[in-house]
């Protein structure tokens, strides 16, 4: 299981994983500020306050599944500052607090709503 750091702030993987050290950790220094995260399978292994999410596949096709910090859509409560409650798919309240676009550059083939910090 991945320990409570799921979403907090890093700068080396060694932050993601303490207190309790786990396999399957690291920080996302790409995300603002840098972001804890760890692979997973299902919800369980991200433990409580986090959700197991699709971020796409890898060069052979197979899905990459990380643990993101859990959140209510509609609130950002819970979520840093320059991170929003994301949607995910499949789900009308849950989300996962991921980093705010500032450009439509941040957004691939989206236009980026600089009020929400979403993709559209």
């Amino acid at each position: 299981m991945v320990n409570n750091n799921v979403g907090a702030a890093c700068t080396v993987d060694l932050q993601c994983l303490l207190p309790s050290p786990t396999a399957n950790t690291w920080c996302v220094t790409a995300f603002t500020g840098g972001y804890c995260t760890g692979a997973c399978a299902t919800h369980a292994d991200c433990g409580t306050g986090s959700e197991c999410v699709n971020a796409g596949t890898d060069e052979q096709g197979a899905l990459i599944l990380v643990c993101l910090k859990s959140c209510t859509r509609g609130s950002n409560t819970g979520c840093r500052p320059d991170y929003f409650c994301g949607g995910l798919e499949g789900e009308t309240t849950a989300g996962a607090c991921v980093p705010r676009c500032q450009t439509n550059a941040d957004c691939n083939n989206s236009t980026c709503d600089t009020f929400t910090g979403e993709c559209i």
